[in-house]
This record gives C-alpha cells, structure tokens and sequence, in this order.
C-alpha cells in the first residue's frame, strides 16, 4: 500500500487527487492533509480518510506565515479563517 501526502487537499487539484485514491482504497492510503484555510472541508476530509496528520495553514501564527512568505507578495493576498473547533492548532492531532 501507498501512503499518500496531499498538499492543497481542498482545492481543486487536491479534490481530484482524493477522488484517486477513493477509486483505489486498496492500493492509496492517505497519511497527510494540508489545506490554506478550508477548514470544514478539511474536517470532512479528515473524517473520511483519518489520516495521522492534517495542517491547516491559515490556523498558523502570523510570525511562521511571515518565515514561508518572507520572499513573496503573496501574504498580503491571504484572507486566512478561524480554525474550526476540532482544528485547534497548526497540526491535527495535536502535537504534545
């Protein structure tokens, strides 16, 4: 069996490739989720594929967004939302 790390796992390309690995359940197996900021998404996909780790960027602080955009533009163009309940933290499950 595959584990399987999907990056970007609520947009667009991130959905396509979930829907690969539901066609094959017996080959892929899904370890890690990351999304921007979709986080009810994120929690449904969390839910159906259970994997060891998911990451929500947009529950980061604004010091470790900084330290990833620090040679870009693109933090001004990000509009990051609350965490959901059950997505506290950066990492899911929490790390101790």
């Amino acid at each position: 069996m595959k584990r399987i790390a999907i990056l970007g796992s609520t947009g667009s390309i991130g959905t396509q490739a979930l829907d690969v690995v539901r066609a094959h359940p017996d080959r892929l197996k899904i370890t890690v989720l990351a999304a921007n900021s979709n986080d009810e998404l994120l929690e449904r996909q969390i839910d159906e594929f259970s994997p060891k780790t998911a990451v929500l960027f947009a529950s980061f602080p604004p010091e470790v967004k900084k330290m990833f955009f620090a040679l870009t533009d693109r933090e001004s163009a990000m509009t990051p939302r609350a965490a959901s309940t059950r997505i506290r933290s950066p990492l899911w499950p929490p790390c101790a």
